[in-house]
């Protein structure tokens, strides 16, 4: 340890050396006199709605950090900010972003070594003393001893003409000996709220220095700004001389680069680096943040770890503290925002770093959410993020890097720049959901100053330059919603994903793991909503999430993303019976997804190999690559066995024995002898690498979402209304004009191009139309959906009838179809089939009603099969039905003969057959899940009979069923 008295005599010595270059020198080419020379230009960042990216000052070398004086004056040229640059030059920028020399030549060496590498060292933090406007910086210094090993070091410079250049420099804490190079040196400085200073300080690349007590490094330190530890930190103890062990603060660091002081709390927070977790967390007085060399070791304390690693580098909160809030709308203030660097120097957009991330703090300093994406770069250059400081009128950063055409990281052409609120678009309307035509009252409320103009596309094709429109939707979807209001400061513009849905859409679970989702998984959603599908986010939690039975019932498919933690899916999801695409590889196993044995195989390629151009997927692409990343990224694949069932579409760019893309279709054959219960696609995808997809790459994804969700039907739905109660037969287009006869009602379907939905009141309705023909049944019909348990318009109750299909009550209002046609309770003249099904797909629904009374007692298929409801090479979508009191020769209540139908929630009550009471199926694969079948009596089956066919049933119950009619 060094005593106080020794290290007074180091600080004399180190000074002489300090080569301090003041004056305005002549600046290097391309810096700007006016950075708003250059605000003007299309600038490769993507930005939150109601915020500008704006250059402000360019010409910069690897700019560090930003400190702006706390009361600067208003002329054009009083200094506004100063920026360190890692070679060793503080740059002063005026008010007018005027740029100039404040000090230049810091360094005694030349940070000559490659970026990244040894090259990333040199001079770091920069603070401005509130109480004289010196500035205090920190930097590295090449030995006096050995040539070549550098320590750490804090000076105080100052200004006798009003802060444009550096006059005289001292040094403030001298850590000689404690040798530390790239990336983990000394580096973040502020003063807290007490007055004091702040040193954050690197590990120097030996993780036991943080451990360490009697070294500076690994540490955040705290100090007199005249150098001289504060008595009341945690480890202070003067008899034994001052040392490293009286300044520190906290410790147990491996790269605290970025730190700032949060107003509510009073309390410093920071982010570190880690070799491959990241953390940001608070810092307490006294506490051992455990760093010992493994990434385990980064979880400890924190409010949020980086998993992979992002390069998060500074800290910036955004304050009515600092600044009056910035210039930011209220609902901004209080919230962090991060420099995420990520991996340095590459170009285009990253799927780690090149961001600032936005967290919301709780009261007592805990995460509330976060990080959200606040600033985005796009571009094809070599910009990043790295200086972030809250300002008087925005919050600021720089781009690290000259980004267009640079031939080296170190090539001066950096930019400071600004986001800056210019006001917030928004809008709300009166309804957002029916059927169609579905007219909606829009209004606006943005929070622009001086609007000139508004610009409205509501997703349809049409749109409109009114402030509030009204418009008409016509047609079923989902439809996106955007608002551009334009101002004197620009254009703020807002859009709402899937905001307005209109019919019968489509509803898709999108598990991930954690919520809120990362920005690759949102923006995928936002991609299938614009498909024109409801997206639901649910973390891949067990407790979490509903159960993969719940998500069958409630969802049209699931989509799971690589970010999920395979172990919290398990199984579960293998026997879904609605339609799942997904991209975490290590779902390939026999437990979990059967497609192929597990083999994570990812592999950093921006392309795939088609290999299969026959699939309704890759249909139209040609054989051979085909790039969907826009530079290198995780391609996810998967070796191994596949299953006999299973098709494969595309390898990966990055292994040609690696599969890429692959499907399965309905009753596929997969591994281990497993059967697909509905459609499965596995993509390439890994985590956040849809942010740099092509359009033909998301091309092909829409393809592979439109396959595995199957058809659905198109237009504006109409609703058709029933009643048996209506004191005439009407026209069945209201409650007030409903068709009496349910057969009326499908008449009208048939003639009608869009799809239908007919909602049916409660009461008892027959097939035949008073004729007695027992051939007389009820024919579901492609995009027609049969919805019964509705009260309807003519109870005693003076209701005016449901105005939406989530207002029907099934128990409160029965609704049911009797075979029952001819002498009441005689089962000889009944119908042979209540309801039947030919050649229709799953856009034929029937949903929450009873069958009954049917009677297949004929002599010959089809009338000895199907006394409920025979489905023929059918697969129709049955759901909440009850089958009772139906018999036949083969399925006494349903007979499936070829075709996939889906049977969900429904019951099966006394029933009977010579086979399959409940159930007959004849080559087909009808899936029931969640069924009953209760008291059915047969002769083969016990309620299900399955002959040359593959019924699959998913989690249903038998009980009390009867194989032997005496």
């Amino acid at each position: 340890m060094w005593g106080f008295t020794v290290k007074t005599i180091l600080f004399t010595t180190a000074f002489a050396w300090i080569s301090l270059t003041v004056g305005a020198a002549e600046l290097p080419p391309g810096v700007s006199t006016n950075g708003q020379g250059v605000s003007g230009l299309d600038l490769p960042w993507s930005v939150e709605p109601g915020f500008k990216v704006e250059v402000v000052a360019t010409g910069f070398q690897l700019p560090v950090n930003i400190a702006f004086l706390p009361n600067p004056g208003n002329a054009p040229s009083d200094p506004y900010f100063y920026v360190t640059e890692l070679y060793g030059s503080i740059k002063v920028v005026t008010r007018d972003f005027t740029v100039s020399d404040y000090a230049v030549d810091l360094l005694d060496f030349l940070p000559s070594g490659v970026i990244p590498g040894s090259g990333e060292q040199g001079l770091t933090g920069i603070v401005i003393d509130p109480a004289t406007g010196d500035l205090f910086i920190s930097k590295l210094y090449d030995s006096p001893f050995e040539p070549g090993i550098h320590y750490p070091m804090v000076l105080r410079l100052h200004s006798v003409d009003g802060g444009m250049t550096a006059s005289s420099a001292s040094v403030v804490l001298d850590m000689f000996g404690e040798a530390q190079g790239e990336a983990h040196q000394v580096s973040k400085l502020s003063f807290g709220p007490d007055g004091m200073l702040y040193v954050h300080m690197g590990d120097g690349f030996i993780s036991s220095t943080g451990q360490d007590i009697s070294s500076f490094r690994g540490k955040i330190l705290r100090m007199h700004p005249d150098g001289s530890p504060a008595a009341d930190n945690p480890f202070f103890f003067s008899p034994d001389g001052i040392n490293a062990t009286d300044y520190i603060y906290a410790y147990g660091f491996r790269n605290p680069f970025g730190g700032a002081w949060r107003a509510a709390d009073g309390i410093l927070y920071y982010v570190g680096n880690g070799p491959f977790i990241d953390r940001f967390a608070q810092v307490i007085p006294g506490r051992n943040f455990a760093w010992d060399g493994t990434d385990a070791s980064m979880l400890n304390f924190a409010l949020y770890s980086w998993y992979p690693a992002s390069a998060p580098v500074n800290l910036a909160f955004v304050q009515a503290e600092s600044f009056g809030g910035s210039g930011f709308p209220l609902g901004k203030l209080g919230r962090a925002y991060v420099t995420e660097s990520g991996l340095p120097w590459v170009a285009g957009p990253a799927g780690r770093g090149k961001r600032i991330s936005e967290f919301t703090l709780a009261a007592d300093g805990t995460l509330l959410d976060g990080p959200r994406p606040f600033v985005e770069y796009t571009g094809t250059g070599r910009a990043s993020t790295v200086a972030l400081a809250a300002g008087p009128d925005g919050l600021y950063f720089s781009d690290f890097y000259k980004d267009q055409d640079s031939s080296a990281p170190t090539e001066r052409g950096a930019n400071v720049l600004r986001v800056r609120f210019v006001g917030s678009a928004d809008f709300t309307a009166d309804v957002t959901s029916g059927v169609a035509p579905l007219t909606v009252q829009f209004s606006d409320l943005s929070m622009v100053a001086a609007p000139t103009s508004w610009a409205w596309d509501f997703g349809d094709g049409a749109t409109s330059v009114e402030q509030h429109p009204q418009h008409t939707y016509t047609s079923d979807g989902l439809y996106s919603v955007e608002l551009s209001v334009t101002s004197a400061e620009g254009t703020s513009v807002i859009k709402k994903s899937g905001f307005i849905e209109v019919g019968n859409v489509p509803r898709v679970a999108f598990v991930v793991g954690g919520l809120p989702p990362a920005a690759g998984d949102s923006a995928v959603a936002d991609f299938v909503r614009a498909l024109g599908w409801v997206v639901d986010f649910h973390d891949d939690e067990v407790g979490s999430r509903p159960t993969s039975a719940a998500l069958a019932a409630t969802y049209d498919a699931v989509f799971v993303s690589s970010s999920v933690d395979p172990a919290n899916i398990g199984g579960d999801f293998r026997y879904l019976t609605v339609p799942v695409a997904y991209w975490a590889s290590q779902l390939n196993a026999l437990e979990r997804e059967p497609l192929a044995a597990f083999a994570d195989v990812p592999g950093s390629s921006a392309a795939v190999s088609i290999i299969d151009t026959t699939h309704a997927i890759t249909e139209g692409l040609d054989l051979g690559s085909l790039q969907v990343y826009g530079a290198p990224g995780n391609v996810n694949g998967v070796r191994g066995p596949i299953g006999d069932g299973v098709r494969v579409l595309a390898m990966s760019g990055a292994d040609p024995d690696a599969i890429a893309l692959m499907t399965a279709d309905v009753g596929a054959a997969l591994l281990g002898g497993h059967v697909a219960l509905s459609r499965r696609v596995f993509l390439f995808l890994d985590d956040d690498s849809w942010l740099s997809m092509t359009p033909a790459g998301k091309s092909l994804f829409g393809n592979a979402f439109r396959w595995a969700l199957g058809p659905y039907c198109a237009g504006a739905t109409e609703v058709l209304y029933v009643d048996s109660r209506a004191p005439v037969a009407g026209d069945c287009l209201s409650w007030g004009s409903a068709c009496r006869d349910f057969q009326d009602a499908l008449d009208i379907a048939s003639s009608r191009e869009n799809p239908i939905e007919i909602w049916v009141a409660t009461g008892v309705y027959y097939p035949d139309r008073g004729s007695g023909l027992r051939e007389a049944t009820f024919v579901m019909q492609d995009c027609v959906g049969w919805y019964g348990g509705f009260r309807g318009a003519y109870g005693t109750d003076g209701f005016a009838g449901e105005a939406k299909r989530s207002e029907r009550d099934t128990d409160a209002s029965p609704t049911v179809l009797s075979g029952d046609i001819g002498v009441p309770d005689v089962a000889a003249d009944n119908s042979y089939h209540v309801v039947s099904s030919t050649s229709n797909g799953p856009t034929a629904v029937m949903d929450g009603f009873l069958i009954v009374s049917g009677n297949a007692d004929g002599n010959a298929f089809p009338f000895s099969s199907g006394g409920g409801l025979l489905s023929v090479e059918s697969s129709p979508s049955i759901a909440q039905c009850l089958f009772a009191s139906n018999s036949a020769i083969n399925g006494g209540a349903v007979h499936h003969q070829g075709g996939r139908a889906t049977i969900k929630n429904c019951a099966f009550i006394g029933n009977s057959a010579v086979s399959g009471a409940g159930l007959s199926n004849g080559a087909g694969i009808p899936i029931l899940s969640r069924c009953t079948f209760l008291w059915n009596f047969d002769t083969v089956g016990c309620g299900v009979s399955d002959w040359l066919g593959l019924a699959v049933l998913d989690n249903s119950d038998f009980l009390f069923n009867v194989c032997s009619i005496e």
